[in-house]
């Protein structure tokens, strides 16, 4: 199948550059992006190109349980023994894979087409989710198991993407140094949450994770040792907010690593990444009184980081690559694109979703 759009503004590159032309795509790759028009290609009248989100830390199957006690502490909610477990053990196998497809459709609504899930469960919380989510060809994801059973370990390594540990206080470090090892051997991931209510940087980095989740509550030592050993960050600040613990140093840690972004547990927040970008480029501009803080470097954040992170491939919008993007409407009167992207447009907005050979037009 080949397919031309032309009359785009094109966020073009691993910089999202501004450009003006067309796309065409052919057997799920982006063949070329020029200034020439075809004769049967698609008049887009202006629309804006853009990578598709990535959307990096999730937990999805907890969507079965949304909006639960939300007014108390953190550690009654997800920590050992909260509410989010005593919800997920009461609710029917049933309940979960309606949950999970109702969240797989909202992502599919907003264009975010790969994600990162963080599953408990064990062995069969995995075999439960991916089961699940084999129906949706359009979205990528990668799926990291945990088990505090040693001997487990492998199996859960042999069906997913990796360990995705919950905090440092979940096993021993001599346990967890030996889960790193067999996941560095095996090339798979190894990530863990870390500092969302205290600091801890230092013991999560002596087990080299690929990346770290949230650094809500981190100090400048902190910071210098991420940016010492340039360790991955995914954040969460809406989860981080609703949460009450806190908003991570955004500006400081884009400057320190690579930094890409979450909506994290579907319990306490929604899927939507239009209402992610727009909140941490505002709430940061605010925090920082950094009127120069861009909103660009968000969208970078949302799209294309979040795919190194994960070591995906890329989705860039550049000659040779797979075709992994969406095109919004134009809306009159724009003066900057990424600021429009960022807090005016939404799902709604979307005229076109491209994922390789499959083009969905609304």
């Amino acid at each position: 199948m080949r397919i031309a759009f032309n009359n785009l503004r094109i966020l073009y590159g691993e910089d999202l550059e501004l450009v003006r032309g067309n796309i065409v795509i052919e057997d799920g790759k982006i063949v070329e992006i020029s200034n020439k028009v075809y004769k049967e290609s698609i008049d887009m009248k202006n629309g804006i190109a853009m990578p598709s989100f990535t959307n990096s830390h999730v937990h999805i199957v907890d969507s079965v349980c949304k909006d639960i006690d939300l007014y108390k502490p953190i550690d009654m909610i997800v920590g050992k023994g909260g509410v989010k477990f005593k919800c997920l053990e009461n609710k029917l196998r049933e309940e979960k894979e309606k949950a999970v497809k109702d969240a797989m459709e909202e992502m599919l609504k907003n264009a975010t087409l790969f994600f990162c899930d963080f599953r408990e469960e064990e062995k069969s919380g995995i075999e439960f989710l991916a089961n699940i989510l084999k129906s949706y060809k359009l979205i990528e994801y990668k799926i990291l198991g945990r088990s505090k059973d040693s001997k487990e370990i492998d199996s859960i390594l042999e069906i997913s993407d990796g360990i995705g540990i919950p905090d440092m206080e979940y096993m021993n470090i001599n346990d967890l140094k030996r889960i790193r090892v067999k996941c560095k051997k095996k090339n798979k991931l190894f990530a863990i949450h870390c500092s969302e209510t205290k600091r801890e940087v230092k013991n999560c980095l002596k087990l080299k994770p690929d990346f770290v989740v949230h650094l809500t509550n981190i100090d400048d030592y902190d910071l210098y040792l991420i940016k010492k050993y340039k360790i991955p960050v995914v954040i969460c600040p809406r989860a981080n907010s609703s949460l009450a613990v806190g908003v991570p140093r955004v500006k400081e840690l884009l400057e320190a690593t690579l930094v890409g972004i979450g909506t994290d547990n579907v319990m306490i927040n929604n899927l939507n990444m239009f209402r992610e970008i727009e909140y941490t480029f505002k709430i940061t501009r605010a925090i920082y009184r950094d009127y120069k803080f861009n909103a660009k470097t968000i969208l970078k954040v949302a799209t294309i980081n979040g795919r190194k992170i994960l070591k995906a491939k890329t989705n860039e919008i550049v000659e040779g690559n797979v075709a992994d993007f969406v095109i919004f409407r134009n809306k009159p009167f724009l003066h900057d694109e990424y600021l429009a992207i960022v807090h005016r447009y939404s799902s709604e907005d979307i005229k076109v979703v491209v994922k390789e050979n499959e083009v969905m037009f609304r």
